[in-house]
């Protein structure tokens, strides 16, 4: 069965002169039987790339119907050939599993714990220590409190021993200073103050400095504190307010 495209480009080669197409014919005949004895050895050539390198375009029919059989016959060899499959992909982002994303986050959580926690180990490393009330008086006071690092905040108790809640609250200060080391814990008694005001009704006061400054006051800590005896939880958060 021939084939339509060889059909046409003998086609090609028709015109209106008898004469000069009768001998167009029979060029073309003996090109064709040329051709087929060359399509014949083709097949002792070492490969049919390499000749698509050496031989290159050529006019005319017998040009033409050469190229195209040496076309079909590479593109007929390259059909035959294997095809390479394309690499696997790699996993994206947002191809993980939930439970490794989850895994992730916590880690995540766990590396910023455990540094937020070496900070706060260093920083309190690097701070000063007290653990204890301090007694002061009147000519340390002052001193005392304006000379303490900027770092560290003062809490002074001004009470009286003959008011009872006052007592009861330097106890539960004793306490809180072995609990918060970090904070210096002072108390005075309110005749050392030279302050007339200062009386047993408005007592016990709380006073809290940091740098030098006054930063928070309490008079009559006793009202903000639960009826009765009192618990250094208790006075720990009225601190905090």
């Amino acid at each position: 069965m021939s084939d339509p495209l060889e059909d046409l480009i003998r086609n090609m080669s028709s015109a209106p002169d008898e004469t000069a197409q009768e001998q167009r014919r029979k060029q073309l005949d003996q090109d064709l039987t040329s051709d087929e004895d060359d399509h014949d050895s083709a097949e002792a050539e070492p490969s049919l790339y390499t000749r698509e390198l050496t031989d290159g375009p050529q006019t005319g029919p017998k040009g033409v119907l050469a190229d195209y059989r040496h076309f079909k016959a590479i593109q007929q060899q390259y059909q035959r050939q294997p095809r390479s499959q394309p690499p696997p992909r790699e996993p994206t982002r947002g191809a993980e599993s939930a439970d490794d994303s989850e895994f992730d986050d916590l880690l995540d959580d766990e590396v910023l714990q455990q540094y937020s926690q070496q900070r706060l180990a260093e920083w309190q490393a690097n701070q000063k220590t007290f653990g204890t009330v301090e007694e002061v008086a009147a000519d340390s006071y002052a001193t005392t409190v304006d000379q303490e690092a900027p770092t560290v905040r003062v809490v002074v108790h001004v009470y009286d021993d003959s008011v009872a809640v006052c007592r009861h609250l330097n106890e539960m200060l004793s306490g809180l200073a072995r609990t918060l080391p970090h904070i210096r814990f002072i108390k005075i008694q309110a005749w050392e103050t030279g302050q007339s005001t200062f009386t047993p009704d408005v007592l016990p006061i709380l006073l809290a400095y940091q740098d030098g400054l006054l930063i928070d006051t309490v008079i009559r800590a006793a009202d903000q504190l639960p009826t009765g005896h009192f618990t250094a939880t208790d006075v720990a958060n009225l601190l905090q307010k």
